[in-house]
């Protein structure tokens, strides 16, 4: 089975981030067989939205994945009225509409619904699908995507 994680991350206030990992556990171990980004440039958000949703979609269908996992933003301790937080959550929405239009099993849940499925705790997640990228030679930022695709496999 071949899952896609999907993590959003602001690299500026305005400009969000989607990072995009591939997990295959064709071989009886979840490996990395693909990371990338997608940025949007700092634009228009509608612009924004628009570039990061057609990224996706057409990656997603040229990876032949089986499954899509975007992770959500987990819930703030604090209540926020910056627009980055506000940002992230409409990049997510636009990744989850474009993650469905390609691929039907397509699931958003937060770090914490994502270690309830994996069965351990967050951290455990969060080291076992770092452990991964590593692994893989891939650059630690792309963690919390292929945490959203290591939990992914468990999806109920």
């Amino acid at each position: 089975m071949r899952v896609a994680g999907i993590a959003i991350e602001m690299v500026t206030s305005k400009r969000p981030t989607l990072r995009l990992c591939v997990l295959d556990d064709g071989g009886g171990n979840p490996a990395v067989t693909h990371a990338e980004e997608i940025s949007a440039d700092d634009v228009d958000i509608v612009e924004q939205l628009f570039a990061v949703a057609r990224g996706v979609e057409s990656r997603l269908k040229g990876l032949s994945v089986d499954r899509v996992i975007v992770r959500r933003a987990d819930v703030p301790t604090v209540a926020s009225k910056k627009d980055a937080p506000r940002i992230r959550l409409l990049t997510e929405g636009a990744a989850v509409g474009a993650a469905r239009a390609a691929i039907q099993d397509t699931r958003l849940a937060m770090g914490v619904e994502l270690a309830h499925w994996y069965g351990q705790a967050k951290n455990d997640l969060v080291n076992a699908a770092a452990g991964l990228v590593a692994t893989a030679g891939k650059h630690a930022k792309y963690g919390e995507a292929a945490s959203a695709a290591l939990a992914g496999f468990q999806a109920p």
